[in-house]
């Protein structure tokens, strides 16, 4: 599917087509040559032409230089802030965090760090069934499969590093950290 600056410019660009050969047909009929015509068309044609394109031309410009400056992509929303949620898990307030983002994901179903964020928590808490229902859910709230490849990535890693705490502090030699 063409983006629509790329439409805007072929629609431009047939406007633009239409003025010369609508200038060259005119100076063809006129059946001269190098006359006052040509001193007299094809300078407004060059500036109708220039105006014609350059709107087109500078969305495409300006949206690939966007994309050179922010090439990540684009969202539709802001991202939620995260801060005071990360500040109650540090504080060890894991169940007000998993609160919290309950309320950010409801906002922002589709953001993974928030899913991310909430199985980690059930992994802090030691709730590996949590970990998994958590994991569930984002799956399917997630759209992308880009999204769903980090969750589950990011949730395999927790529950390996979970089960690796639970083996080490349940044969009495590990702490828990």
């Amino acid at each position: 599917m063409m983006s629509p600056a790329a439409a805007s410019l072929v629609r431009r660009s047939g406007v633009c087509l239409g003025i010369i050969l609508l200038t060259a047909l005119l100076l063809r009929l006129t059946g001269r040559g190098l006359n006052i015509l040509y001193i007299l068309v094809l300078p407004p044609a060059i500036i109708a032409i220039g105006a014609v394109l350059s709107p087109a031309l500078s969305d495409i410009v300006a949206g690939n230089m966007r994309s050179f400056y922010h090439p990540g992509r684009m969202r539709d929303r802001p991202r939620p802030a995260y801060s005071t949620i990360e500040a109650r898990r540090i504080r060890g307030e894991y169940r007000e965090a998993l609160e919290d983002l309950e309320f950010v994901v409801l906002e922002a179903p589709g953001d993974p760090e928030a899913w991310e964020m909430m199985i980690g928590i059930a992994c802090d808490l030691g709730d590996a069934c949590l970990a998994r229902d958590l994991f569930g859910r984002g799956i399917r709230a997630l759209a992308a499969h880009g999204d769903k490849e980090r969750l589950s990535r990011k949730y395999r890693l927790r529950i390996g590093q979970l089960r690796r705490r639970e083996a080490g502090s349940g044969a009495g030699g590990g702490t828990m950290s």
